[in-house]
């Protein structure tokens, strides 16, 4: 961390902070074609960037 954390601060780790997000391995390119892995990939970048927005999850 930055040296910001305080006890009971609430973190959110999600796409963009790389808390969240497809196993990219030999055994994911085995079983997804090439062309679906690149759309899931570039879906991935456009949520990272913010040009897709991921509303949050109030479950």
């Amino acid at each position: 961390l930055d040296g910001k954390y305080k006890p009971g601060m609430v973190l959110e780790y999600g796409l963009r902070e790389g808390g969240v997000g497809l196993a990219i391995d030999s055994h994911t390119k085995d079983i997804l074609p090439a062309k679906s892995l690149q759309r899931v990939m570039d879906i991935e970048n456009k949520v990272k960037s913010g040009a897709i927005k991921v509303e949050r999850y109030r479950g």
